[in-house]
C-alpha cells in the first residue's frame, strides 16, 4: 500500500519497526528450540507476485521506484569522494534456474511490459549497458558472422549454379 500511495519516508519507518521485531523476535527464538525462517519484508511477494520494487515498476511510480533503489544500495567502501556502491540484483534482473517453477517478473522485463520511458534510472542502465558488454554484443556478432558466412556460400553456390548452366547452354 505505501508503494502504491508513493510514501517512501512511511515505507522505510514501517521497515525500520519490521526489522526491530524481527530482531527481537530472533532473539526469543534463539532461546526456544523452533526456528522458522521467514522471508525479508522488501522479498515477499503480494497476491500479484510483486514485491514492493516490481510492483513501483509495474504501477509507473517513478520516484518509488528509485527511492527504493537508492535504499537497497550498500556502499563497501568509501574514501573521500569516491564509494563503491553494491546494488543486489535479485529483483532487477532474472537469475538463472534450472528449475521450472515460475518466476516472478523482475523490474527490467516489466520496464520492457510496460515500455514507460519515465522508469529508466541510470542503475538500470547501466546494467543493460554491462549485460550488452558482456554478453548480448558477443552473442550478436557470433550470430551476425554464421549467417553472413551461411549467405556468402549461398551466394557463391548460386553463382557456381548460374555460371555452370550458361557455360553448358
Amino acid at each position: 500500500m505505501l508503494v502504491t500511495c508513493n510514501l517512501p519516508e512511511i515505507y522505510a519507518k514501517f521497515k525500520a519497526r519490521w526489522i526491530e521485531q524481527q530482531a527481537s523476535s530472533d532473539n526469543d527464538k534463539t532461546s526456544g528450540s523452533k526456528s522458522t525462517k521467514q522471508r525479508k519484508l522488501w522479498n515477499r511477494l503480494n497476491k500479484n507476485g510483486f514485491t514492493p520494487l516490481t510492483l513501483a515498476a509495474n504501477i509507473s511510480q517513478s520516484k518509488m521506484l528509485s527511492w527504493l533503489l537508492y535504499e537497497r544500495k550498500k556502499i563497501q567502501w568509501s574514501y573521500g569522494n569516491v564509494s563503491c556502491i553494491l546494488h543486489p540484483l535479485d529483483q532487477l534482473d532474472r537469475d538463472f534456474h534450472d528449475d521450472n517453477k515460475q518466476q516472478p517478473l523482475s523490474v527490467i522485463e516489466i520496464m520492457i511490459k510496460n515500455n514507460d520511458p519515465e522508469l529508466v534510472h541510470p542503475i538500470i542502465i547501466s546494467l543493460i549497458d554491462k549485460k550488452w558488454k558482456y554478453f548480448a554484443y558477443r552473442i550478436l556478432i557470433h550470430r551476425f558472422l554464421i549467417t553472413f558466412l551461411y549467405l556468402l556460400v549461398f551466394l557463391g553456390t548460386t553463382i557456381l549454379q548460374q555460371t555452370r548452366s550458361e557455360t553448358v547452354a
